[in-house]
Parts: structure tokens; C-alpha cells; sequence
């Protein structure tokens, strides 16, 4: 049935290949070239897409530095037509070997703050690594502090997100930590931004051993509170020592309560609860992958469907077969029923997995060609078998249920890079579709969060709750491009409600490269048809 559902869809992209040469498929709108790339020299890492300058459009946020060297993050501000200079508009004091970020209004004083997680410390050790906090100040293109002022350290932290993890109405902050790289194990090199980096591992070859090749780091995975009093953090949860990389909020379940991913060898999904998110997996992969360096969850990958039935939730994985541990191919698992959840053994395979491995890395649900089904946008630091690191950004389509077996859409070969994470807007705003989603809470439930049914949200303008329209802020927060809206007091059991929003068919595609001969990528939205 696989095979033949993937044959099918497969017919549809009119032009497939390998590794090698660019893939067009008539309908994804995008040049196999980037059409703007940012000021070479810098290894960007995380990427976000928010209005720090609140005028309306959506800035570019970058972290740079990874575990190559350290570096600042960058703001990027939009032009009001969708573009940006070559060089950051703003940029930190502070220097560190950046990981992700993520934006969200933490303070709720009306401006995106921004949370960056600290890969390493100043002498590349993992226990200087952790977290750090860039309030915005509302001073225009000058809004955010210079330098952080909220860390905290002791542990290395490559991702992080946030979300109300505890429903008091504030963003928390939720960190992935540990390594599945022994801490004196060194495995790219790149001398300078002359050429590109080198992998000092033969490995790269696709394996199916799923035996870890070194020591990992192991530190416990961690969720720091927002105090309005303090305007600081306090660690609120935490669960045994293991490796994550990476780490997401979303409404596993659909039980109306908060729910994290963590993204390890096996990924795991911690149950959000009245009380609280539980500390013991609810779900985990059957499957053990070495380095899981990056997930994306949806609520629904058939964005037009209205049964809830068929409103099916899935978790992306992509997966890093460096130095021979784990497959190293992107998966999907699908949550066809609640069982999967609820009983033994809490596990489940694949529905859906990539036909090549290699060092997989940022992964990502949109839909791209505007039909209804979520694609997966994908990257890697390396394809399968090259001891060079550098690989294409891959456009895999979707059909509702799962994706094709080779990607329909892969970048020019001369723009390879080694990439990082995959983010997406609509840049200009050139093609707002403002709609409206309607929810009843079912009898016996109350729900603290709400989950829209599109994917990528330009803004939510309305909150409408048993004919009672909320304030924003105060009755309810959300966060940049996300399709969550956290509620400050419970929706209870038969409550009607109403959220009314905008969303692009035009989406822009920005990467980050952390392989500094290459800058950062925007590939804007094209109508290949006109």
C-alpha cells in the first residue's frame, strides 16, 4: 500500500533525480537558487521570522556561531517589501556559540523578545552551555537589549522553544540539553570562510546500526518559568539525564492541554495535564536514530479537512547518521488514533520515512503549492557517501496522509550549504487570507490551549469565547507564525469559540548555513505559471 501510494504520487512531479543535479517540479513555486543571501562569514544557526520593530512586517532573526565559533545574533529589518540588507540591521554585544532561538512576547508588554540557547561555553565546554534572554524595549530598530539580560548555564543547549507549559498565562521556556557527541570529540573542520567544511569521519555512508559510536552527554531536559514579579525564570520542570537536541510544544493528543516533544535518539512526546506536563513519556519512537537534531509537529497534514477524524496529528523527525549511528532519514509518524497514545506500548514506527539517510537536519511542515496538503521542507549538512559537508535544501510533496519518496524540489548545486533550520512567511504580506476557525469544547473537557487548522499563521487578529471577544495579552497570548493560541482561564466543557486569523499561499523560505563561505538564504515565493 506504501508503494503504491507513493507511485501515484510520485507521477505527479514532472521531473525527479538524485543527488547532484537541481530538481524543478512545475508546481513549487521557488527558484533552485536563492534569491537573496546574507553577508558571508558567519555561521547562522537559528532563524525566526517576527516583527521586532512592530511595524507591520516580519523581521529576520539569526543566531550565529553553532560549535564553530562564537559569534552574535542578528536582526534583519524588513523593508516593507519583503527584502533586507545584506548585512544585520542590529546586532548583539555579546559573543557565544549560539544555538536556536525562538521569539515570542515573554513579558506581554506588546514587543517579540527573543530566547537563544547556548550550544557551548566560552572555552567549548558542554557545561558552560544553557540559555539566554533578549528582551525588546520597544525602541524601534533599536528594541532589543543588547546584551541578554536572563541566562542561565550549566549544560549544553542546542535548541529551545517556547510555550505556556504551566497555563498561567505567561511563555515559559522549554530547553533541549545534552549531546550525543562526546565532549573532546571533534568531527568538521573549517579552517576559514575560503572553503568549504571538511568531515574528519568516513562515515557518511547510510547504516542501519543503531549503536551509538561515542559516549553521549547526558543532562536532563528542562522547562524554566517566566515570574512576572522577577521578570526572570525559574526551573519549573525537568526530567532524568538523556540527549535532546531539539524540542516543541504542541497539542499531541488534542485534549486541549499543552503537550512537549523532545527530539532524541528516540523522540518522546511528555503528556500536558491539568496539573502540569507529566515526567514520563506518554509515546516514543519504536526506532532508535543517533543525533535527532530537528522536529516539526502538525496538528493535521490535510489542512482542508473538517471531520476531525481526518484531522490526523503527525510528528516530523530528521535524523543524523554522523559517524554510523541510526538511520539518518527524515520520519513521520502519524497519530491515526488515540490509541497510540493511551495504551501499551506507547510506541509506534514510522508511517513514512525518506528513501536516502545521510546527515539529516532542520525539517519543517508547509504547504507550498498551495493544495491543501503539507510538504515537508528538509535539509541536510551532508548527503549520503560525501566526505564534503554541503547538501541541498529538499522539497518533499505531500498528499495528506504522507510525503513522495524523492523530493520534487532540490536546490541548485552550486548553492549546497551546510544547513540548519528552515523557517517560512510571507514576507511582504502580498497575499493575507484572512479566515476564521470555530471550536466546541467537548463535554467532560476544558481546554487551555487551541490549535488552528492551518499551519503557518501570519497573525491572529480575534478570540472570540462564548460570544465574549477576548484581549489579547491579557485573556490569551500567541506566538509568531504559530497556529497555538494559549487561553489564560480554561474554555470549559460545551464553550463556543471563534478565532479569526490571516494566513499566506505565498510563503517565503529563509535557511540558515552554519558553513561560513555561504551567508543565510531567502528563496522568495515565484507564481512559476506567470
Amino acid at each position: 500500500m506504501l508503494k503504491n501510494r507513493l507511485a501515484i504520487l510520485s507521477s505527479f512531479a514532472l521531473t525527479l533525480s538524485c543527488y547532484g543535479q537541481s530538481v524543478f517540479a512545475d508546481d513549487i513555486p521557488y527558484s533552485t537558487l536563492p534569491d537573496w543571501e546574507s553577508e558571508v562569514g558567519f555561521c547562522g544557526t537559528g532563524i525566526a521570522f517576527a516583527d521586532i520593530n512592530n511595524d507591520g512586517y516580519q523581521d529576520m532573526v539569526v543566531s550565529n556561531g553553532n560549535d564553530i565559533v562564537k559569534q552574535q545574533l542578528f536582526v534583519y529589518y524588513n523593508d516593507k517589501a519583503g527584502k533586507f540588507n545584506k548585512t544585520p540591521d542590529w546586532v548583539s554585544d555579546d559573543f557565544a556559540f549560539n544555538g536556536n532561538l525562538a521569539v515570542g512576547d515573554i513579558n506581554k508588554d506588546g514587543y517579540i523578545d527573543v530566547a537563544v540557547s547556548v550550544y557551548l561555553g566560552p572555552n567549548h565546554t558542554y557545561d558552560g552551555g544553557g540559555a539566554k534572554v533578549y528582551f525588546n524595549k520597544g525602541e524601534g530598530k533599536a528594541s532589543l537589549e543588547k546584551t541578554p539580560s536572563w541566562s542561565v548555564t550549566g549544560f549544553p543547549s542546542f535548541n529551545l522553544a517556547l510555550g505556556d507549559a504551566n497555563a498561567d498565562g505567561f511563555l515559559d521556556i522549554a530547553l533541549a540539553a545534552g549531546n550525543p557527541i562526546a565532549e573532546d570529540e571533534t568531527f568538521a573542520a573549517q579552517p576559514d570562510c575560503k572553503q568549504p567544511p571538511k568531515a574528519l569521519q568516513d562515515s557518511l555512508n547510510e547504516t542501519t546500526s543503531t549503536t551509538p559510536p561515542a559516549t553521549p552527554h547526558k543532562s536532563p531536559a528542562r522547562v524554566f518559568a517566566f515570574d512576572p514579579e522577577t521578570q526572570g525564570f525559574r526551573l519549573e520542570w525537568m526530567v532524568p539525564d538523556q540527549v535532546s537536541m531539539d524540542v516543541q510544544f504542541g497539542d499531541v493528543n488534542k485534549d486541549g492541554y499543552i503537550d512537549l516533544i523532545l527530539g532524541n535518539p528516540v523522540t518522546k512526546v511528555y503528556l500536558g495535564t491539568d496539573t502540569g506536563l507529566s515526567t514520563v513519556a506518554g509515546w516514543q519512537t519504536a526506532i532508535e536514530d543517533y543525533f535527532a537534531n530537528g522536529l516539526d509537529f502538525a496538528a493535521s497534514l490535510n489542512l482542508e479537512a473538517t471531520n476531525p477524524k481526518a484531522r490526523v496529528s503527525s510528528i516530523l523527525t530528521s535524523n543524523n547518521n554522523y559517524m554510523g549511528g541510526g538511520y539518518g532519514r527524515f520520519h513521520l509518524y502519524n497519530f491515526t488514533s488515540t490509541y497510540i497514545i493511551d495504551f501499551n506500548p506507547h510506541n509506534s514506527s514510522p508511517s513514512w520515512s525518506s528513501q536516502k539517510g545521510g546527515w539529516g537536519s532542520g525539517v519543517l511542515f508547509a504547504d507550498v503549492n498551495n493544495d491543501g496538503y503539507l510538504d515537508l521542507l528538509a535539509g541536510r549538512w551532508a548527503p549520503p557517501g560525501s566526505g564534503v559537508l554541503q547538501a541541498p535544501l529538499e522539497i518533499y510533496m505531500g498528499d495528506g496522509v504522507m510525503f513522495e519518496d524523492k523530493p520534487s524540489y532540490t536546490s541548485d548545486q552550486s548553492s549546497w550549504s551546510v544547513l540548519e533550520i528552515i523557517a517560512v512567511t510571507d514576507l511582504d504580506n502580498g497575499d493575507e487570507q484572512f479566515t476564521r476557525d470555530f471550536f466546541s469544547v467537548p463535554e467532560e473537557d476544558s481546554w487551555r490551549v487551541i490549535t488552528l487548522n492551518r499551519q503557518n499563521i501570519q497573525n491572529i487578529s480575534g478570540v472570540i469565547v462564548n460570544g465574549k471577544q477576548l484581549s489579547p495579552l491579557e485573556d490569551y497570548i500567541t506566538l509568531p507564525g504559530q497556529n497555538l493560541v494559549y487561553l489564560s482561564n480554561p474554555a470549559k466543557a460545551g464553550s463556543k469559540i471563534e478565532v479569526r486569523y490571516a494566513y499566506s499561499n505565498q510563503l517565503d523560505i529563509g535557511v540558515t548555513n552554519w558553513d561560513c563561505t555561504r551567508g543565510d538564504y531567502i528563496f522568495y515565493w515565484k507564481n512559476n505559471n506567470g
